[in-house]
């Protein structure tokens, strides 16, 4: 049975994907998914580990991209 969603969708931000978020989402509604979810590697506050988490300067744009 093919689903309809997707709830594990990385962006660049976190080192795991590539291409933009509009990208994601076109690309979700082309294949009649009616859910999709990010879900990011999210920074830990004042660490960085970049090859497995996005930066912490990268957070607040993440926020108001994804609640926008």
């Amino acid at each position: 049975m093919r689903e309809d969603y997707n709830i594990h969708t990385h962006t660049t931000r976190c080192h795991h994907a590539v291409g933009k978020d509009k990208q994601y989402i076109l690309a979700a509604i082309e294949a009649d998914m009616k859910t999709i979810g990010f879900s990011e590697h999210i920074a830990y506050p004042h660490v960085e580990i970049p090859e497995e988490r996005m930066s912490n300067s990268d957070v607040q744009e993440y926020l108001k991209t994804m609640y926008h």
